[in-house]
């Protein structure tokens, strides 16, 4: 009964394709067993409560970091409000910082929060920068630096770049950025909306992602790599993933990171529906997984000098709350380790609120 079970529950996950499994008809028919992956556990997000102008999802928090013990949300226009054109108007820049501290108060000590972050004044004038879109990704090398990833709106010919920009906290506690020596980072597909959301850094190495990495869209997909002085280095290959990379966690001593998978199905590179995913079919599919058509995973990579690769373990399988079509997707734009686990942030959606989760992580 427990096989039977299970299989029901694998199969039971909405496909974006047309064709159906069909009964076996007939009586005496002969059913050949078929190995199923058991249901593995879902994980379920502590929600961390929020207070502040960060509370508000217009924020779009697109990136988040551990600069030492500050947790930075980096909001996607970084403040900046847009023109009808959907340009950037000058003003004041920021981004929400966090203190380690007040966020252990909250999951290991029982503080009732909120947590209000504060504001950090970024410079200088990010307008000048050809076709912003916004600010997607950062990360932070052990020796302070930063690395932003910065979008822009995408052209008739799908050749518009990502750009690499530097920045150093200073102590008069102002982000400054290196505008003057930004990088100008091709993107792999000319699909619209995509860009380097993912970034870490690895022996001296900052390392690009792109968001899209499937055979589907992407041939090849690779990290792209620079020296400290932001110098291309060799690119190195990426693993083959069906849904979007949106953020990932700073290595650990051996190399090993947590990478945040997603899948909109109201987006036009949303990828194949969880049945036909190869790593569900391995390691099996959670029980909201199976129900709603939406994926939201965290999977575990490692990083060598041939290339970044998949580990082999089951994905952490995120518990879905909501159906999609009611906005109930979470697009989750930040990932860093805390703790046992991981902080993960959302952007725009689901509305009305950010939300700032805490996620338990098994043991490998």
């Amino acid at each position: 009964m427990a096989l039977i079970a299970t299989a029901a529950l694998t199969m039971g996950c909405r496909s974006s394709t047309p064709e159906h499994a069909q009964p076996v008809e007939g009586a005496g028919a002969v059913v050949a067993e078929v190995p199923v992956a058991p249901v593995p556990i879902e994980a379920a997000v502590r929600d961390l409560p929020l207070a502040g102008d960060v509370l508000d999802s217009g924020t779009e928090i697109s990136g988040m970091a551990w600069w030492g013990d500050r947790l930075v949300l980096v909001p996607e226009r970084l403040g900046l409000e847009e023109d009808p054109n959907e340009v950037n108007i000058a003003g004041p820049q920021y981004v929400f910082v966090l203190e380690r501290a007040a966020i252990e108060a909250v999951v290991l000590n029982g503080d009732p929060g909120p947590l209000n972050p504060r504001k950090v004044s970024v410079t200088p004038d990010i307008t000048s920068i050809a076709g912003l879109d916004g600010f997607e990704g950062l990360a932070v090398g052990p020796d302070g630096t930063g690395y932003f990833l910065v979008e822009t709106h995408t052209n008739k010919a799908g050749d518009n770049p990502s750009y690499v920009v530097r920045a150093s906290w200073g102590s008069d506690d102002i982000i400054a950025l290196d505008l003057a020596n930004k990088v100008t980072l091709p993107r792999p597909s000319t699909h619209s909306n995509m860009a380097h959301e993912a970034g870490f850094v690895w022996d001296g190495i900052f390392h690009a992602l792109y968001e899209l990495n499937s055979p589907l869209f992407v041939p090849n997909p690779a990290a792209a790599r620079f020296d400290a002085e932001l110098k291309p280095i060799a690119d190195i290959p990426f693993p083959e993933l069906l849904y979007r990379l949106t953020d990932v966690t700073a290595p650990s001593a051996d190399g090993r990171f947590w990478g945040l998978n997603f899948r909109f199905p109201g987006s036009k590179t949303k990828g194949p529906a969880a049945c036909e995913c190869p790593l569900f079919k391995k390691f099996g599919i959670g029980r909201t997984h199976a129900t709603e058509e939406h994926v939201e995973r965290i999977l575990e990579f490692q990083v060598t000098d041939e290339g970044v690769e998949l580990v082999d373990r089951a994905p952490v399988l995120l518990k879905l709350d909501h159906d999609w079509r009611d906005k109930g997707a979470r697009n989750w734009e930040g990932i860093v380790r805390f703790g046992d686990g991981v902080l993960a942030v959302t952007d725009k959606y689901p509305k009305p609120h950010t939300r700032l989760g805490f996620i338990r992580l098994p043991s490998p």
